[in-house]
């Protein structure tokens, strides 16, 4: 095998290995910004959630996620939300029963 590399060649494939290492650290750099802006997002749309939960719920429904949904915690909130369906457009609605579920 051989091993002789022009000082041209040898200077060709680090320029071009530097090259990629400057795109791979753009890459990371777009990445982590773009995960800053998605987490971020995930907060405010929790604040925004927990704000429109508590505009639904007039202080009346307190429900505790940590320990779990009690059967009585459930037939509260179906009520409620089927109570609140028709003040909300379908896309609306089913957005928040999603939103409910998933943060559950």
């Amino acid at each position: 095998m051989n091993m002789d590399i022009s000082n041209k060649e040898l200077h060709r494939l680090l320029k071009s290995y530097l090259k990629r290492l400057d795109k791979m650290d753009k890459d990371r750099d777009q990445m982590m910004n773009k995960l800053k802006a998605l987490s971020k997002a995930v907060k405010d749309i929790n604040v925004d959630l927990d704000e429109l939960f508590k505009v639904m719920d007039g202080g009346k429904i307190t429900i505790n996620f940590d320990d779990g949904f009690e059967d009585e915690d459930v037939k509260q909130l179906n009520s409620y939300i089927e109570k609140t369906k028709d003040d909300f457009s379908d896309d609306e609605y089913l957005s928040i029963i999603h939103s409910v579920v998933g943060e559950a």
